[in-house]
């Protein structure tokens, strides 16, 4: 009979542990969630700057950043430098500064695509 007593006092012992490793870890990914959608930030425009930072948008006045290119085959679409935008975003990005970025867009750095 003891033996029966510990085996039932592990299974209970183990169902409480169990119970309480799945509470938590539900726990910690609601909150790691909730962390993730507000990183998540959906821009409206690509020329919302509401989320880049002063220095970032110096950078971009450096580069003489425009929407839209003076020159229509100095694109950003057409720069090695243009980063896409990703499958639920709508603006690309550039590797040069930080921000939404236009695909008709330009600046003084452009680098054509290497065929």
């Amino acid at each position: 009979m003891k033996f029966t007593y510990k085996r039932r006092q592990f299974i209970r012992q183990s169902t409480y542990t169990l119970g309480s490793i799945l509470g938590l870890e539900f726990l910690f990914s609601a909150c790691s969630s909730a962390e993730k959608s507000s990183d998540d930030y959906q821009l409206k425009s690509c020329q919302d700057y509401s989320q880049v930072s002063e220095s970032e948008l110096a950078k971009r006045k450096q580069f003489a950043y425009e929407t839209q290119a003076s020159d229509p085959l100095k694109t950003c679409k057409d720069c090695k430098l243009f980063l896409p935008a990703m499958p639920n975003e709508t603006c690309g990005g550039c590797s040069l500064f930080k921000g939404p970025v236009e695909v008709l867009g330009s600046c003084t750095y452009w680098a054509p695509l290497e065929a």
